[in-house]
C-alpha cells in the first residue's frame, strides 16, 4: 500500500497521469472578406485599424503605397518629403499597434490600448485620377469622413482625429489556386487633409509622426 501511495505522489508531482495542461491558443485570427470591390477594401482597412492588426493592415496596402502628409505637418515635424512609402509606414504602424510605450521629445509616452472609430463614411462617388497625377496616376479615389479616438494604456489620455481623408485604390488580376483570375483591390495611397474641426483634435499625419 505504501508503495502505491508513493507512486501516486510521484505521478502528481511530475505532472504525469490523467491531468494535462492545455496551452493558451491565443486570440482567433481575424477573418477578412476578399477585397473584390473598392468598398470592401476600405472596410477591411477600417477593421485592421480598429483591431490594431498589423497583418490585416499590411494585406490592404499596395507595394507602391504612399501616405501623404499635409504641408503643415511636413513643416512642423521636419519631414524630408511630404510622403512616406510602404516600408516606413509599416514600421510606424507596427509600433502603433504594438501597444508598447514610445519615446517623444517630451519623454516616454504610454502605448495605445485601443483605437475606436465612430465614423467612417464615404462622402461621394469614386472617381478616376488622371494619368499625370504626381503620385497615383489612373488610380480611383474617394473622400472619406472619419472620426477616431486613440486611447493610451490606462485610459487617462486620448487623441481624437476628426478628419477628411482621400483614399486611392487600384486593382490587379490575381491568379487563384484553381487557375482562374480574380480582381483584387489594394490601397495605393492615403492623403491626409488635416482636421475638420479643431476641438482638441489632431491630424492623421500627427498620429503617424508620434510613432516615427
Amino acid at each position: 500500500m505504501k508503495i502505491k501511495l508513493l507512486l501516486c505522489l510521484v505521478l502528481l508531482v511530475s505532472g504525469c497521469g490523467d491531468s494535462t495542461v492545455t496551452p493558451d491558443p491565443g486570440p482567433e485570427p481575424i477573418e477578412y472578406p476578399f477585397p473584390d470591390t473598392k468598398e470592401q477594401l476600405l472596410a477591411n482597412f477600417k477593421i485592421a485599424y480598429q483591431e490594431m492588426d498589423i497583418d490585416g493592415y499590411r494585406e490592404c496596402l499596395s507595394e507602391n503605397f504612399k501616405f501623404i502628409f499635409t504641408v503643415e505637418d511636413q513643416a512642423q515635424y521636419g519631414l524630408p518629403n511630404q510622403f512616406i512609402e510602404r516600408a516606413e509606414d509599416l514600421e510606424i504602424m507596427t509600433r502603433t499597434f504594438s501597444g508598447d510605450s514610445y519615446e517623444t521629445p517630451y519623454g516616454t509616452q504610454p502605448g495605445l490600448q485601443s483605437i475606436t472609430i465612430s465614423n467612417w463614411s464615404s462622402t461621394g462617388i469614386w472617381q478616376q485620377e488622371s494619368a499625370n497625377h504626381p503620385y497615383f496616376p489612373e488610380s480611383y479615389l474617394a473622400l472619406y469622413d472619419i472620426y477616431l479616438v486613440y486611447s493610451e494604456v490606462g485610459g487617462e489620455h486620448t487623441l481624437t482625429v476628426d478628419t477628411n481623408q482621400l483614399f486611392y485604390v487600384e486593382s490587379v488580376e490575381e491568379l487563384q489556386d484553381d487557375g482562374t483570375y480574380r480582381t483584387r483591390w489594394y490601397l495605393v495611397g492615403q492623403e491626409d487633409l488635416g482636421f475638420l474641426r479643431k476641438n482638441d483634435s489632431v491630424s492623421w499625419g500627427e498620429l503617424k509622426a508620434l510613432f516615427m
